[in-house]
């Protein structure tokens, strides 16, 4: 997992191992992830960046981004 972060205009980054667990779209759901603060939610369906697909996709890829206060 790759953690990016800008702050005064300037981008740091951090990387983490950690073990996956298979997510399914409807259990992490939108609000919830609205409600933690994120304002911007994509959703892929592999690292390549493919459009998810909930019926063929074997990855759910999530990029989200924090909203400013």
């Amino acid at each position: 997992m790759v953690t990016a972060v800008k702050e005064k205009g300037e981008w740091t980054s951090r990387s983490h191992q950690l073990r996956h667990y298979p997510w399914r779209p409807r259990p992490v759901g939108r609000e919830a992830l609205q409600e933690a603060g994120f304002t911007q939610i994509m959703t892929y369906g592999g690292y390549d960046f493919s459009e998810f697909d909930l019926d063929k996709s074997k990855d759910l890829i999530l990029v989200c981004e924090l909203g400013r206060v």
